[in-house]
């Protein structure tokens, strides 16, 4: 009886806290945001480079998936930050995983790493600290399933700030990329 009751308090804290929860992650889905508009300003984004142009699709890609989830949510919301339901699961377990826009986001993404590394060779240092692994979830049978998966129990809120930093991540590796290309004229 004792642990129910513990249990019982420790829900009710949960649950009182979401909406401050929910504001911390928009909070920080607004600072990674702020990242992404900051980097894309140092990135030519009009290059017609091969790599540029995929991570331009990325890109896109991860904004169409948050505006779909975004219009599904509310359709009257122009922005997360005015959506009534931050909390919601359901959108994200539908289109993350059910409808496969997860499992596109993350090979895209691997595809992305993998053309950006073939083409450095050899010279990927500073790479591996910015590239995504996408670890595959243990599920509550235990077992393994895609990356994607995990969206069955994140919040649209989480769902956001997760693709917007995989974006801003797209971003610093080809930042990373251009200057690994860029001859420095100090190394004579």
């Amino acid at each position: 009886m004792k642990n129910l009751l513990i249990l019982l308090v420790i829900t009710v804290c949960m649950v009182a806290c979401l909406p401050d929860v929910d504001n911390t992650i928009l909070d920080l889905n607004r600072e990674i945001t702020n990242q992404n508009d900051s980097i894309t300003r140092l990135i030519n984004i009009e290059s017609d480079n091969e790599l540029n142009i995929e991570r331009n699709n990325i890109v896109k890609l991860i904004n169409q998936v948050k505006t779909i989830m975004l219009m599904e949510a509310d359709s009257k919301a122009k922005t997360i930050y005015e959506l009534d339901n931050t909390s919601n699961t359901d959108i994200p377990a539908e289109y993350m995983v059910k409808k496969g826009y997860g499992k596109t986001v993350r090979e895209s993404i691997q595809s992305y790493q993998i053309a950006i590394c073939n083409d450095l060779g050899q010279d990927t240092i500073g790479f591996n600290k910015i590239l995504y692994s996408f670890p595959p979830i243990i599920d509550a049978n235990n077992e393994q399933k895609p990356w994607e998966y995990d969206f069955y129990n994140i919040p649209i809120c989480a769902t956001f700030l997760m693709l917007s930093k995989l974006e801003r991540d797209i971003n610093i590796l080809y930042l990373l990329y251009i200057r690994k290309q860029t001859p420095n004229p100090d190394k004579d």
